[in-house]
């Protein structure tokens, strides 16, 4: 907002209300055309601003020469007084543009009136004023303001501001909500503020604490160069975003203090409140004033969660809540003596304009600029004077602020009159194109004719230049007050305002581009206005996508409600399709926030609304509710994918049925148990989605397939498939796509021996998971994964106790019990207790105690494995043979070539056991195939060590040690793929079949010596 706001440098200062140059108490002649460019120099002060950065400013879509700059540069120099040899203000930069090198300015409002402060304010503005020194102390502070339209909030915080720009080296941010928008644009005034923040001298430094503590925040300003800084990704959501910056705040007053003021909170979207409640909360201490103006009537009766954090707030004594109240009759008087110094009225005049107004300021102040302009009030002998008796003012004066602005309304020209009443329409904020657009008149006579309403200070002000996103800067304007469009729109007939909503929506259609997403809460809001209701609807989608790329899922989530309402409207065979996207969007929202139950709830309702729908909405929504019931009920996804593929069956549509059917056959391998047809299904799915994708498989069929290519051992091939297809995702599954890739991710890592970027991959991810305040569970039991592979079983056993004692969901038992059964039935093997080693295996392998979860039948083999070394290490070979049958059956029964090498290495050693040389020989070689086609260190190095086992039993040395020479290369491989000091290093040379095949101390020449712990 420029409403009354200064920049001054020396004696000089830009008026951005009037767009007047003042020189101390007088004003210096300059035109609109030259205030724009001084006022884009000034607020660039030292650095080269270019010619066509200064003609858009001033000249913006008008095709105009180097010399009307040159012209104006000129007279800029005539009103400072510089010369151009020896500049003191403006310096020509040959070829290139012009730099201003004058004082720093700095930023302050405008006085009330140029004689006084705010009357009236005297307590409130001593309340803000200590508030600031005690943050400037170091204490924080948060400070909301409220008070009914025209109570004068407004002019407070600029007073305030005034105040503040004596403190030597304030960092000063501002922004506001905006009606219409605010649910649709998450942390809009918090962007605002920083956005102009950024734009101000001294802005590198702003930029570097947002690079250091926010980068998440720095990604959604757009005119800031992300090159060296890209947007995070992993794990962010909207509790990272809260963090950043609130971090990044208390960096920023680290070095000076900040005062942060936010108006208009009653329109603000949800986002922002959890800001300011994260604020109030934080312990620590920061040099910040965090000040917010509200209307409490307005919040009350749309039900707007503000009040309740300020309740909240006020509890625990982390804000406080300062309310204006009306103006009295002395202040009236007080007034009546600044604005008309040495006045003659009557006393009776302060008492009639204050029962008139009943002391609201604003109505007060345009009560009086009426009597000015009937001439009522009129200076006589250098004295204001009344013209009649005070009773008369009750008849030359509407006894409402709204009849008395459609009084004022009526005094001016058509041409402006029509120029307010479609702005109006537009809202408190708007552009000369947009209003053109509406009016289908020329851009620059809508420019000028705002121009002039400027200068005579009627209705509207300027505002900050609007930075569109292609770097076009275009003028933009705003109403003096909020209470104006309100009351002006009442004038413009329901007819002409719809289509003017449709002819400046179709216009920023046009304007934007492929750039549209950037204004699609806007656009969203025209076409809904318009009644052009599917418009309307896609550009909600756009707006609740903006949300969710600033992890605002809360905010996507009530911008999706607000599409759902208005699906209605539509024809009655366009909603199920619609109905259904946006529940199932919805239920991604949810999954992005972990509200596995409401994710749940969203697509179960998709496929309900699908019912009315076309076959391939019913399929495209039973496809959708493996997402959910994939965490919460397997059996229940399962069944809903296989009625999706039936029902794939019945339509013409070839790419459907195969991307059906690939996700249908990937679910049973995973979640149910492999079966070769079901791979064989996949496979040719894949190959039809190729051919008849002309861009290539969509992200989630990439990540599907990439799964089973993992199971298969096409570690590589699985990798490149997710590096080139995650980007590339739609709206739909964004939020799903990233977890499910880092899953895949992890495991293909894990076999190919990839442990370093593996261990940095999990290590990062938790750590940002438990930083946004979400359970890292997926980056847990991948941890717990890799430590029972690398034969950590103790450290298994206490991430899986430390993930259930964080979490009690049924959910996550089957994961959680199966890895810990696993690694208690190693670690009972260690100590000699061998049958509570195999109960902790069978309760693994027991469908009962442990239902279906995803790759559950993976962790059931490995636990059938368990039991054949737990009988193998008791002497019970009997046993340990049936164990090792089993397992081996049910690993060739699969396509994992991890799972059979490790069955053929264990039905070796029981061969050996058993003196059954020629068939330990035969297992043993089996197992060694698989390694010469598929390269698995992880397995590798056993496999090794039993076949340099049976060569020592069979007394051939030589061979024998080849063999151990190659798993001790392996085994040291792995290790040194982790740093130097990581635990599940120390923990995986400690154990004791890897020390059984290393070299003793010293003999290792040219590796890197292991260190065992003793």
């Amino acid at each position: 907002m420029d409403a009354g706001r200064r920049l001054t440098f020396g004696d000089f200062s830009l008026d951005l209300t009037s767009q007047r140059l003042w020189y101390r108490d007088e004003v210096a002649p300059l035109t609109p055309k030259a205030f724009a460019v001084l006022r884009r120099l000034v607020e660039d002060r030292g650095q080269v601003v270019f010619k066509e950065e200064l003609l858009r400013a001033g000249w913006a879509k008008t095709h105009v020469s180097d010399g009307v700059l040159k012209v104006a540069i000129l007279e800029i120099r005539r009103a400072l007084g510089d010369d151009a040899a020896a500049p003191s203000f403006i310096e020509t930069v040959p070829r290139r543009g012009y730099r201003f090198i004058g004082p720093r300015a700095s930023q302050a409002p405008a006085a009330v009136d140029p004689r006084g402060a705010p009357v009236g304010r005297d307590r409130v503005l001593a309340q803000l004023a200590d508030r600031l020194a005690s943050a400037v102390g170091g204490e924080r502070q948060l400070v909301f303001l409220s008070g009914e339209a025209g109570i004068g909030k407004t002019t407070v915080i600029d007073a305030l501001l005034a105040h503040a720009a004596f403190e030597p080296e304030l960092t000063i941010a501002r922004g506001a909500c905006l009606e219409h928008y605010g649910a649709a644009e998450a942390y809009l005034p918090v962007l605002e503020a920083f956005g102009r923040l950024l734009r101000e001298p001294g802005a590198e430094r702003v930029i570097r604490i947002l690079r250091s503590h926010a980068p998440t925040w720095l990604a959604q300003l757009p005119w800031v160069d992300r090159e060296s800084s890209p947007a995070p990704s992993l794990g962010v959501t909207n509790e990272r975003m809260l963090r950043e910056m609130a971090e990044a705040l208390e960096a920023l007053s680290a070095a000076t203090p900040v005062l942060l003021v936010l108006e208009d909170l009653h329109w603000s979207d949800h986002s922002t409140l959890d800001l300011l409640a994260m604020l109030g909360r934080r312990q620590e201490s920061a040099r910040l004033l965090v000040v917010g103006s509200y209307r409490p009537v307005d919040a009350i009766v749309t039900g707007h969660p503000l009040r309740a954090l300020i309740q909240e707030l006020r509890v625990r004594r982390q804000c406080e809540d300062i309310a204006l109240p009306f103006l009295r009759e002395q202040h009236v008087a007080a007034y009546l003596a600044q604005r008309f110094g040495g006045h003659a009225f009557p006393s009776e005049l302060a008492r009639a304009v204050h029962q008139r107004t009943d002391g609201n300021p604003l109505f007060m102040v345009r009560v009086l600029d009426e009597l000015v302009a009937l001439r009522v009030l009129e200076p006589e002998d250098d004295r204001w004077r009344l013209r009649g008796s005070v009773r008369e003012i009750s008849h030359a004066v509407p006894d409402s602020l709204r009849a008395l602005v459609e009084k004022q309304i009526d005094r001016l020209q058509p041409e402006a009159q029509r120029v307010l009443e479609a702005a109006s329409v537009l809202g408190t904020e708007f552009t000369a194109g947009s209003v053109a657009a509406g009016l289908d008149l020329d851009p620059l006579a809508i420019e000028d004719r705002c121009d002039e309403l400027v200068r005579q200070g009627q209705f509207l002000s300027a505002a900050m230049l609007f930075l569109r996103p292609d770097g076009t800067q275009v003028a933009r304007y705003r109403f003096i007050h909020s209470l104006y469009p309100h009351a002006i729109a009442e004038r413009v007939p329901p007819g002409w305002r719809l289509r003017l909503h449709q002819r400046v929506g179709e216009w920023l259609e046009r304007a934007y581009g492929g750039q549209v997403a950037a204004i699609a809460g806007s656009l969203a809001w025209h076409f809904e206005e318009a009644g052009d209701y599917r418009r309307a609807i896609h550009y909600l989608v756009l707006a609740a996508g903006n949300a969710a790329g600033r992890f605002a899922y809360a905010d996507a989530l009530r911008v999706l409600q607000q599409a759902r309402s208005l699906v209605h409207h539509l024809a009655a065979d366009a909603r199920p399709a619609l109905e259904v996207d946006l529940l199932q969007r919805m239920g991604d929202a949810h999954y992005g926030r972990g509200e596995w139950i409401e994710c749940s709830e969203a697509y179960e309702a998709a496929v309900r609304a699908a019912a009315a729908g076309s076959t391939s909405t019913q399929i495209h929504a039973l496809r959708g509710m493996i997402r959910p019931f994939g965490v919460l009920d397997p059996d229940r996804g399962i069944a809903a994918i296989e009625q999706a593929v039936r029902l794939s069956a019945t339509v013409d549509d070839p790419l459907l049925r195969a991307r059906t059917e690939l996700l249908a056959a990937g679910i049973r391998l995973t979640y149910d148990t492999w079966r070769a047809n079901d791979w064989e299904i996949c496979a040719a799915a894949n190959e039809t989605i190729h051919r008849l994708s002309d861009a290539g498989p969509a992200a989630f069929d990439r990540v599907s397939y990439a799964q089973l290519q993992v199971l298969r051992g096409d570690y590589a091939g699985a990798l490149e498939n997710l590096e080139a297809g995650v980007p590339k995702e739609n709206e739909s599954t964004s939020i799903m796509v990233p977890m499910f890739a880092r899953s895949v991710t992890t495991l293909a890592l894990l076999y190919s021996g990839r442990l370093g970027e593996l261990v940095q991959l999990l290590r990062t991810g938790r750590d940002l998971a438990e930083t946004n305040g979400n359970e890292p569970w997926l980056f847990v039991f991948r941890e717990a994964w890799l430590r029972t592979v690398m034969l950590d079983f103790a450290g298994a056993r206490e991430l899986c106790k430390a993930m259930a004692a964080r979490s009690t969901a049924a959910y996550w038992r089957g994961p959680s019990r199966s890895i810990d059964g696993i690694a208690s039935g190693y670690a009972a093997l260690e100590r000699g207790k061998y049958d509570d080693a195999a109960r902790s295996f069978a309760t693994v392998l027991d469908p009962t105690k442990i239902p279906k979860f995803f790759l559950h039948w993976c962790w059931r083999l490995n636990a059938q494995l368990g039991l054949a070394d737990a009988w193998l290490a008791a002497g019970r070979l009997q046993k340990a043979r049936l164990a090792a049958d089993r397992f081996l059956e049910s690993a060739l029964s699969t396509a994992e070539p991890n799972l059979q090498a490790l069955a053929w290495e264990a039905r070796a050693r029981v061969a050996m056991a058993e003196n059954d040389r020629d068939a330990a020989e035969d297992k043993i070689e089996k197992g060694l195939a698989i390694l010469q086609a598929f390269k698995i260190p992880t397995t590798a190095w056993r496999v090794h060590a039993t076949r340099s086992d049976i060569y020592r039993q069979a007394k051939n040395d030589t061979a024998a040690e080849g063999h151990r020479a190659r798993a001790e290369a392996i085994v040291l491989a792995l290790a040194n793929s982790f740093a130097s000091d990581d635990p599940v290093r120390d923990a995986f040379l400690a154990a004791a079949p890897v020390r059984r095949i290393l070299r003793p101390r010293g003999g290792n020449q040219g590796a890197r010596e292991p260190r065992v712990p003793r």
